[in-house]
């Protein structure tokens, strides 16, 4: 089982991306991620395929994040609001000193954002394959993310293209991630967290204690996500 948080926003009450359209035609792009006041609650999942699902039931109201709050599910707000509170107890904030990494197996996101040239599914899915013989046949899950394919409702026409994306991967010890995105761990290979994930969980070594290792390719990919309590707006 990997460990995750699914964060609901109260207020406001839309949590991802916002984009609508200007009077010209122009597609104008609103950032998601301000929560003030909302609930943590802690879930986990049994396999990619399991993970797809939850994303796919995911609302407008809600993130993820693939760090948990510490003492569990829990009520959730900005700094500035629980400052307002008469009493902290049982209430978090998405901050670094807050949320920590799942202690066993976790979800590792990888998120594309494009410059001048979008890369194309299998592009960057080769990008990690291609870096190491042992994740040939790695499972991975591919997502675009909420920046690409934003349709007309009306006509049906695609007016951005892909975008975004993401790459999600099961890792068998989730606090490893952040070293992992500080470039100085390895994949090798595919190893279970538990027989039930022999076919989904990721080991991240040290290149120092595998020296045939190495070193994961960060350049495609964003950095802020390399923290426990980042929100991922799918």
């Amino acid at each position: 089982m990997a460990d995750l948080t699914i964060m609901t926003s109260i207020r406001p009450a839309t949590l991802s991306k916002k984009i609508r359209r200007a009077p010209d035609g122009a597609l104008i792009r609103e950032g998601g991620g301000l929560l003030v006041e909302g609930q943590a609650q802690v879930a986990n999942v049994s396999s990619l395929a399991d993970f797809g699902l939850l994303l796919e039931k995911l609302r407008p109201s809600q993130a993820l994040t693939y760090g948990v709050p510490r003492g569990g599910s829990r009520k959730i707000m900005s700094r500035a609001a629980l400052a307002r509170q008469p009493c902290f107890d049982g209430i978090t904030t998405r901050t670094r000193d807050q949320f920590e990494w799942p202690k066993r197996s976790g979800i590792l996101m990888l998120d594309h954002d494009p410059g001048n040239q979008t890369l194309s599914k299998d592009d960057l899915v080769g990008v990690i394959r291609g870096a190491a013989p042992g994740l040939a046949q790695a499972a991975m899950l591919w997502w675009p993310s909420a920046s690409s394919h934003i349709c007309n409702a009306a006509s049906g026409d695609d007016l951005t293209g892909l975008r975004g994306q993401r790459l999600y991967m099961m890792v068998s010890d989730a606090a490893d991630i952040p070293r992992a995105g500080a470039g100085r761990l390895g994949m090798d290979g595919l190893r279970s967290a538990r027989q039930g994930l022999r076919s989904n969980a990721v080991r991240l070594m040290h290149r120092s204690g595998n020296p045939s290792g190495w070193i994961l390719p960060l350049a495609p990919f964003a950095a802020p996500v390399w923290f426990s309590a980042a929100a991922d707006l799918c």
